[in-house]
């Protein structure tokens, strides 16, 4: 659970099968593509649902962060097995596909819920927390297996390597 700075809350949380996030009588239902998925749901200061989204492919998802920043945006962060369509628009995809063991993700949704970025960590990875730096960048922090190249871009590289087979942390 996390506050934004006008006092909405956003909940974010693992299913299967289907679920009712709206506590008003409504029926906001999000339904499971497989295995466990993610959802997330803003409600406003009165509890009044405002939106819900989904995350989910044939495998499993997990979320274990949840955070703000200041313009409103929810970050999500966690782990992901299979593919994955990160755009909760159904007229749109943006799907990644993890690494065998699964790949950490930090998954970007504006205040309105729709997509503005995500990204995942290409190799065996999970993220485990979220914070923001002072310059308001988003810093995940997780655990790894092998040698992942943490450079986003194209243009560089940005390697860490561990031998260790049970992984080892970065942030």
């Amino acid at each position: 659970v996390a506050s934004d700075l006008v006092g909405n809350q956003v909940v974010a949380g693992t299913f299967t099968g289907t679920l009712d996030l709206d506590p008003s009588g409504g029926v906001t239902n999000v339904t499971s593509n497989g295995g466990t998925d993610v959802f997330v749901a803003k409600y406003d200061a009165a509890g009044k649902l405002v939106w819900a989204r989904s995350l989910g492919g044939t495998a499993d998802e997990t979320v274990t962060d949840l955070a703000f920043d200041g313009s409103g945006n929810a970050y999500v962060g966690g782990a992901f097995t299979g593919a994955v369509d990160f755009d909760p628009d159904p007229n749109q995809t943006a799907t990644a596909t993890a690494a065998e063991g699964g790949s950490g993700y930090v998954w970007k949704l504006n205040f309105f819920g729709n997509l503005f970025w995500a990204r995942t960590i290409p190799g065996a990875s999970s993220v485990a927390a979220l914070a923001f730096d002072p310059q308001g960048g988003v810093v995940a922090t997780g655990k790894f297996k092998g040698t992942i190249d943490f450079d986003p871009s194209d243009a560089g590289t940005a390697n860490l390597a561990t031998t260790n087979a049970t992984g080892a942390a970065f942030a």
